[in-house]
């Protein structure tokens, strides 16, 4: 037993047991160097036939090294070189041992023997796990790489290992199970390793690099297996980091291309098909095409269609692909090419560099019609359920996939048009309670519920009020849920959309009303959500953040419906100007406590007051500035935390001077209608207090940090500095001197955010509850037509560049036959059409396209241009003298 170093009692505890077993235990004491720098050690006083590296944190079956003993006996004449054992979770907070670990597959079928030369994807990465022959070790002088940290050094070793027993056998055995401990803290060797720089450059270079290049210097090539066990350390990277570049906040610019540029260099040892055949560690068609375009500039040669969702009112199926490339697409339902109804394009990245494009596409399609998809000219099928299909798929095989996922009790329940509405489950007062009223006053016919807990100091007010409650979680809103057609809220947590389970949502729509403008990336969150069938927006930016091509969000504007939010048609009208400021800062994932799936309530955490969050706003809530300011512009502040805060709001020391209004005490829209301005954080309320001709102060002290990644913030669109409602403050004094020259001017934003916030809304008439309401009812209209402007005309544009002429004529026609884009068509798509009609021997109406021609045209318009003209010259040319031969011939 090696200790490297310890600080505990470890030295104490080996020497008891090694008294006791003096004949198995050697003692070996060194300073600190690391785990593999222990492991060197150790083997330089191994003396027995085999040797294992069991890791101190983990613990072994009672009869694992009896069952290996046995296995080893019973098999000395198999040139056995190698025992790999079954390596399983122990999770020690709940106690509980899970057969879970991605390679579990290598003991499905019990213990084995296998040759080297013929492991296939039978990796082998760990050596805690694993037993060797000392003798092999010692004659190849191998050895545990010490710069290889934090991870990969087991796999290194081993597959070095591998390289010198090439004719030996290795054996894979069920019966011996090694327990490796996962802590609930995170702290095990995997979890800690991913905010190691060294995970991202010595572990490249001197792991995976170092590996392959061994064996193209010692056998000529890299052997499938070790290919294998490569890409499935790098797996793993990509599966965290995709679309998380603040994940790597901690690496300079530098440091991440150094990153990427070594990924490059592996993959030049990688071969396609072994990418292609790679299904290890839950990696799917879309890793496969995201690694070969990232890292081999390659698409694959076949494709997969899946189909995502299904519209039954409006008849459209959903369907995604991912290539990397920009690429030809064809789309036929009963034989004809038909064209996306709608389109997102999503660009999936790992860091500055583009990983996959994913397309989502809209089509309508009929029961008995058949949809069969071409990409790239490549083989492609249709995947649904996980089944593949080459020769296409009806619209019935669609619905009837869709209408199985249904649960068995929303089927069962007798079917009502009843809408179900809900903000928190323990509070209203937000755009789902606005828009009640709404429907309430100006559609009394239609059956709505509101849901809210029965002890929410909402629930009497709302009462009295008239409205239709149900207490959340009770029997009859449970049973509610089963029948309704529709549930909106302006939240889309666990407890609201799968309060009955998972696919709760399935057969009837979802419409999420949102509780505060978008304006940071939530695209992470919200795209694993199961069903939103109408996203509600409030300001343009919002609106174009979420549906704009090359965006991370999967919804496009078959969702997403700017209407602007029903909260601010009653704000609008009962917006004041009381000499009040209004203080509300916003919560931290990170120090809020842990949520309770059921409902939006939080666990306690003991350290919330010692954080920075806390002590910033504490001296702030006591500084004798802002008494002083307040006092002596006679302005009234009001402190309104959190729900999320609520839990330590009586731990802060508040001064008299500072009113404290939770939210079980007053309306919020009171408070955004009676405050003169805000002072938050990074709080969306801003936006409250903006659709009223209000200004804000932003108090960032953390700025830097929390835009680094550290936090689950993720940064969207919005600057603050740029989109913001006011000054931003990094320091105390910067609010206060903000502050006062706000005041000195009775608190009237400047001009510049009055402009700002004139172009950030686009609706302040209102009509947001009118609007919201029309969105949910076009759900249940059929008759949608819509075509996808843009992503047909991409089609038309790669149909023109790839030379298919055929489908460039029918989509430029399509196109053109479009009033509102044939009234906005630029020279250079009329030049596309025309030369589209040319090639396609329609020699007169690419004539008459050009006549067409504005004569503005741009130096490569015009080159363009002078090609067709010349082209059609010929044509008409050669056709005069036809029709010259064949009048000769008449006569």
């Amino acid at each position: 037993m090696v200790d490297d170093g310890s600080v505990d009692n470890s030295a104490e505890i080996i020497k008891r047991w090694q008294k006791k077993f003096p004949r198995n235990i050697k003692y070996i004491l060194k300073e600190n160097g690391g785990q593999a720098s222990a492991r060197n050690v150790g083997l330089d006083y191994v003396k027995t036939e085999w040797v294992t590296f069991i890791d101190p944190d983990d613990f072994i079956d009672i009869n694992y090294f009896l069952s290996v003993d046995k296995f080893i006996s019973k098999n000395n004449h198999g040139n056995l070189d190698l025992v790999s054992c079954n390596f399983i979770f122990y999770f020690e907070d709940k106690d509980q041992i899970k057969d879970s670990h991605p390679l579990k597959y290598r003991f499905s079928g019990g213990d084995k023997i296998i040759p080297v030369n013929s492991l296939g994807k039978e990796i082998q990465l760990s050596v805690n796990s694993a037993i060797f022959k000392n003798e092999k070790i010692e004659a190849n002088n191998i050895r545990f790489n010490e710069n290889i940290k934090p991870n990969f050094e087991d796999a290194h070793f081993a597959s070095s290992y591998l390289l010198h027993i090439q004719k030996s056998n290795i054996a894979f055995l069920k019966s011996a199970k090694y327990l490796y401990r996962k802590r609930s803290d995170g702290s095990s060797t995997l979890d800690k390793s991913w905010e190691k720089p060294g995970l991202y450059d010595q572990v490249l270079e001197l792991g995976c690099l170092d590996l392959l290049k061994k064996y193209v210097n010692e056998k000529g090539n890299v052997p499938e297996n070790i290919q294998i066990t490569v890409v499935y350390h790098l797996i793993w990277y990509f599966k965290k980091l995709i679309n998380n570049q603040q994940k790597l906040h901690f690496l300079s610019l530098q440091q991440q291309e150094r990153f990427l540029s070594l990924l490059d260099e592996i993959f030049t040892y990688i071969d396609e098909s072994v990418i292609m055949r790679f299904n290890l560690a839950g990696a799917w068609f879309y890793h496969k095409v995201g690694m070969l375009g990232a890292f081999k500039d390659q698409e694959p040669n076949m494709q997969i269609v899946y189909v995502e969702g299904y519209d039954r009112i409006k008849k459209m199926v959903q369907i995604r692909y991912f290539t990397h490339k920009e690429v030809s697409e064809v789309i036929e339902i009963a034989g004809k090419e038909v064209y996306p109804s709608y389109e997102k394009i999503i660009n999936h990245s790992l860091l500055s560099r583009s990983f996959a494009q994913e397309k989502r596409i809209w089509v309508k399609i009929g029961w008995h019609e058949k949809i069969r998809i071409n990409i790239s000219d490549v083989k492609t099928t249709i995947s649904l359920a996980g089944k593949q299909y080459s020769n296409g798929i009806t619209g019935e095989q669609i619905v009837r996939h869709f209408d199985n996922l249904i649960p068995d009790y929303v089927s069962k329940a007798k079917k009502t048009d009843a809408w179900i509405l809900m903000d928190r489950d323990y509070q209203a007062d937000d755009n789902a309670e606005h828009l009640y009223r709404y429907i309430s006053k100006h559609h009394p016919k239609q059956e709505i519920y509101f849901a809210l807990n029965e002890t929410s100091h909402d629930w009497d007010r709302l009462k009295k009020e008239g409205f239709n409650l149900l207490n959340f979680g009770g029997e009859e809103h449970l049973s509610k849920l089963k029948s309704c057609s529709k549930v909106i809220s302006s939240h889309v947590d666990y407890c609201v959309v799968n309060l009955l389970g998972p696919r709760m949502l399935s057969g009837r729509h979802f419409i999420f009303l949102q509780h505060g403008v978008t304006k940071d990336d939530l695209s992470g969150w919200l795209n694993q959500k199961e069903n939103i069938d109408c996203f509600i927006t409030a300001s343009n930016d919002e609106y174009e953040s979420i549906v704009s091509n090359d965006s991370n969000y999967k919804y496009s504007s078959k969702e997403v419906k700017i209407t602007g939010f029903p909260r601010h048609d009653s704000l609008l009208n009962s917006s004041g100007h009381n000499k009040q400021i209004l203080i509300m800062p916003t919560w931290r994932a990170s120090i809020a406590g842990e949520a309770n799936r059921n409902g939006h309530e939080r666990s306690k955490n003991p350290d919330f007051m010692n954080s920075s969050f806390a002590i910033h706003w504490n001296n702030l809530f006591n500084s004798q500035e802002l008494k002083h300011l307040s006092e002596k512009y006679n302005y009234k502040i009001v402190l309104h935390p959190h729900p999320n805060l609520i839990n330590y709001i009586n731990e802060f020391d508040i001064p008299s001077y500072i009113t404290l209004k939770k939210p079980s005490e007053i309306r919020i829209q009171e408070l955004f209608s009676e405050s003169s301005l805000l002072i938050t954080d990074y709080s969306s309320v801003a936006f409250e207090l903006a659709i009223q001709g209000k200004q804000t102060i932003y108090y960032q002290f953390d700025e830097e940090e929390v835009f680094s990644g550290a936090h689950t913030y993720s940064k969207g669109y919005y600057d603050y500095r740029k989109h913001g409602f006011g000054p931003v403050c990094n320091y105390l004094e910067d609010v206060f001197v903000s502050l006062e020259k706000l005041l000195e001017n009775d608190a009237i934003p400047s001009d510049e955010t009055l402009n700002l916030i004139e172009n950030t809304f686009p609706y302040r008439d209102g009509k947001s509850c009118e609007r919201t309401y029309n969105a949910i009812t076009a759900l249940d209209q059929s008759n949608d037509d819509h075509i996808d402007i843009k992503a047909l005309q991409r089609r038309a544009i790669i149909a023109s560049k790839k030379g298919y002429w055929a489908s460039a004529c029918d989509r430029w026609e399509k196109l053109f036959s479009i009033d509102s884009f044939k009234n906005e068509a630029t020279n250079s798509d009329v030049i596309n059409y025309a030369q589209a009609l040319l090639q396609h021997g329609k020699v007169f109406q690419s004539l008459k396209m050009i006549k067409s021609l504005d004569i503005n045209t741009t130096h490569v318009e015009k080159a363009s241009l002078e090609d067709i003209e010349d082209r059609l010259n010929l044509a008409i040319e050669s056709l005069t003298f036809f029709n010259e031969k064949v009048n000769a011939k008449k006569q």
